[in-house]
């Protein structure tokens, strides 16, 4: 069963809505994402008032350990034991991110700390989003044709479109799955060129009344004139809307 994320389903709005990550490929992607970008990592040791700085070293999927800077000030370090619960917070590409975990052992290299710790069970992550989502009317038949990293092509129709990304439903055994990243090989527009990129997928759902999935899409690195290309699709959506809210 996919996970859905209600941050990326709900109607465009500027609210933040919060998401508790606890599948472990997603867990270990966000946990990933924290590593790669060297994030700044905030930190209170037990249930002590104070904050320090750490970063997250290496991840073990294998073992469940992750590995932990060591906490600056001192006195965060100085404070910290094994058995120690530690709880960070952090900011992923804009997205506030916060989890629990617990010191399993302290060790030095080159005269600095690092902590062995556990993988977290769960991770609250939150998402604001504020652009204007256009949906396709039910007479229009739009169809998205994506590859996946295993090179395996998935096609299925357009729901809805923003300058951040679409929904689509697809069938029910597409092999996807939430954080996957995929080409976009052909993307339909109302009375556009189709458009080429790369997209990450931001949630999956099975729908109840009948087999196949819903899914939604982030927009990577896009290209300017397929930018523009989008808003006039977008554009013309919304018009399509009002037309039919006025009949």
């Amino acid at each position: 069963m996919r996970t859905s994320d209600p941050s990326l389903e709900a109607t465009a709005d500027d609210r933040i809505r919060s998401e508790t990550v606890s599948e472990p490929r997603r867990l270990v992607a966000l946990l990933k994402g924290l590593k790669a970008n060297r994030t700044l990592l905030s930190a209170r040791v037990d249930d002590h008032a104070a904050w320090y700085n750490t970063a997250l070293l290496k991840l073990d999927a294998d073992t469940g350990d992750i590995y932990l800077d060591e906490l600056s000030p001192r006195e965060g370090h100085d404070r910290l034991q094994a058995g120690s619960a530690l709880h960070l917070t952090g900011v992923l590409n804009g997205v506030p991110t916060d989890f629990s975990t617990r010191i399993l052992g302290v060790g030095e290299q080159r005269g600095i700390a690092f902590y062995r710790a556990t993988l977290p069970g769960s991770m609250n992550y939150q998402q604001r989003r504020a652009t204007f989502r256009a949906y396709v009317g039910r007479g229009m038949r739009l169809t998205v044709r994506l590859v996946s990293e295993e090179a395996r092509v998935v096609s299925g129709r357009l729901l809805d479109l923003s300058l951040g990304g679409f929904g689509a439903v697809l069938p029910e055994d597409a092999a996807l799955y939430p954080l996957d990243v995929v080409t976009v090989e052909a993307l339909e527009l109302p009375e556009q060129e189709p458009i080429s990129c790369i997209a990450e997928v931001r949630y999956l759902h099975e729908e109840y009344s009948e087999p196949v999935l819903r899914a939604g899409f982030r927009f990577m690195d896009l290209h300017p004139q397929a930018e523009r290309t989008l808003l006039r699709a977008i554009l013309l959506l919304e018009r399509e809307q009002i037309r039919r809210q006025v009949r």
